[in-house]
């Protein structure tokens, strides 16, 4: 089976002349849907549309984009301001709620499977801590425990 001939033939980007018709017909592709914008006599009146819609797409995504950076600083400044301190979050290390996924019983303290132990972390100042890993779960809450004493126990009482 051989290849179906092309009824179009490109001119300009997203200008096609068809060649059963002989018009000319505009394509715009966004968000990997094409999009058909219409099929003209003219060449220069369908690059002429096409440049008008990519011109007008731009300009939309532009201030969309533009939107969403001033949303984002206005309010992830004052998140930052009001619930990090020396690049910690300060609500995080005094909550005491364990995810429902865990299944250690102790926050930073997970099972991995392919060392088949017991890795225990701690995230503090911006920065990850591998406590180490251990056989028993209890060691591994112990270190946890003993590295939220040694981090956070300080750091909280610096802040009163």
């Amino acid at each position: 089976m051989g290849r179906k001939k092309s009824t179009e033939t490109l001119k300009h980007e997203g200008v096609y002349q068809c060649k059963q018709t002989d018009k000319w017909r505009v394509f715009f592709n966004f968000q990997g849907k094409r999009y058909h914008i219409g099929p003209f006599d003219d060449f220069n009146q369908a690059k002429s549309v096409r440049n008008e819609a990519a011109e007008s797409v731009n300009n939309i995504v532009q201030k969309a984009v533009s939107t969403l950076e001033a949303f984002k600083e206005k309010y992830s400044s004052n998140y930052r301001e009001e619930h990090y301190i020396n690049n910690t979050h300060v609500g995080r290390i005094t909550s005491k709620v364990i995810n429902k996924n865990n299944t250690s019983g102790v926050r930073g303290v997970s099972w991995s499977t392919s060392k088949q132990r017991w890795i225990a972390t701690i995230g503090f100042k911006g920065k990850h801590y591998r406590l180490g890993g251990y056989t028993k779960l209890e060691d591994a809450k112990k270190a946890r425990l003993d590295a939220e004493e040694q981090f956070y126990t300080q750091f909280l009482e610096n802040l009163e």
